[in-house]
């Protein structure tokens, strides 16, 4: 759901929709302890105006639409980004090469600013516990699970993801308190990852879920969430963004894993280079 976009098009939007469109996109920052009523007294409209009018744009309700809402805003703040980093038909090798630099950085940034080190320290000591670690995501999310699994194999932990989705969840119904779930996921919102993140909470296995989203089903179902960026004002550059900084986390996690057990893993890595370098292929 792009609710800034549909906002700021205001495609298919009557004058009252408008107004109060307007007045939130001006009046985000006042908006959070605002009722509706008086958003309506605002926009000379009502208060079951503006419910409908967040209806409209796939919220459940008014309170379901704040909590979106500030989030895209929050998420659009903190890249700082402008539409002059959109891609368009314009654009010469130079400015694409500049534009994907720029974003890069920026949502490295931002994903470094929403880590917190008590955090990180917590999930490190949840890896470093399980015997086993399982990845759960869908899609281009999948190619972001299996990265991390190559990457937590060279520090020593046994990992899986599989592409099939009844393979995803019969992993979810086996898997004992030694393992640890990992979930992708940009909005939070898959109903299978949700139904095996249910089924490993009953088994009592750990769960961690890398979203953009703190208010999805996802994070509160998970013991740990972890901001991954992205931002709906550019959409075209998303898949850019949100593979961006799931590969900064797992990068991080990695790294702070490695270190952690530093000798041992440094002797997979000289034995895994010995056997390679012998032509074991």
């Amino acid at each position: 759901m792009n609710i800034l976009k549909m906002m700021k098009s205001e495609k298919g939007f009557n004058e009252k929709e408008k107004s109060i469109s307007r007045f939130l996109l001006e009046n985000y920052e006042k908006i959070v302890d605002m009722p509706s009523r008086e958003v309506g007294t605002y926009t000379y409209t009502s208060s079951s105006s503006v419910v409908r009018f967040c209806q409209k744009l796939g919220c459940k309700g008014y309170s379901d639409f704040k909590v979106k809402f500030l989030s895209e805003v929050k998420s659009a703040q903190l890249l700082n980004l402008d539409d002059e980093i959109s891609l368009n038909d314009k654009d010469s090798a130079i400015s694409v090469v500049e534009k994907i630099t720029s974003l890069n950085n920026q949502v490295i940034n931002e994903t470094k600013n929403e880590l917190s080190i008590e955090n990180i320290i917590k999930i490190t000591n949840y890896i470093l516990k399980a015997e086993y670690i399982d990845f759960f995501a869908y899609d281009l999310n999948l190619y972001l699970a299996e990265y991390a699994c190559n990457q937590f194999f060279h520090c020593g932990k046994i990992s899986n993801v599989y592409s099939a989705s009844n393979a995803q969840q019969l992993l979810a119904l086996t898997a004992k308190q030694n393992h640890l779930g990992i979930f992708i996921s940009r909005d939070g919102e898959n109903p299978k990852l949700i139904a095996a993140a249910k089924t490993l909470k009953k088994s009592k296995v750990k769960t961690i879920v890398i979203t953009m989203r703190k208010d999805s089903t996802l994070a509160s179902i998970c013991d740990e969430y972890v901001h991954a960026s992205y931002a709906y004002k550019i959409e075209e550059l998303g898949a850019i963004m949100f593979s961006t900084s799931v590969k900064y986390i797992i990068d991080i996690f990695f790294s702070m894993v490695f270190v952690s057990q530093y000798d041992k893993s440094m002797n997979l890595n000289k034995t895994y280079d010995t056997f390679w370098s012998r032509g074991n292929v």
